[in-house]
């Protein structure tokens, strides 16, 4: 029987700053989420010492909003769509 837990996409925002961050890696210690992701994800990340800007939904909001602000490395979507490289708009994740 397979084993594991579902995490959705905001959780998985989270972990992947928390880590990030913690290997001096993300860019301005800054995400960038869409409108639809949680509040308590914004405080999480804020208490790690992390900024969270919110874009409009849409991979094209989230990667404009990324490369007005420096966010860089990090963003993604509640849907589970994360972007990893604003300067390679090629560069998209989805973690099923």
């Amino acid at each position: 029987m397979p084993r594991g837990r579902v995490v959705n996409g905001d959780g998985v925002l989270l972990l992947t700053a928390r880590d990030l961050q913690a290997r001096r890696k993300l860019s301005g210690s800054t995400v960038v989420a869409t409108m639809m992701s949680n509040m308590g994800v914004e405080i999480a990340l804020r208490n790690a010492g992390i900024r969270m800007l919110r874009a409009n939904v849409g991979d094209k909001y989230v990667l404009e909003e990324m490369l007005k602000n420096g966010a860089r490395l990090l963003g993604g979507e509640q849907s589970g769509a994360y972007y990893f490289s604003a300067t390679a708009m090629r560069r998209l994740a989805t973690v099923c």
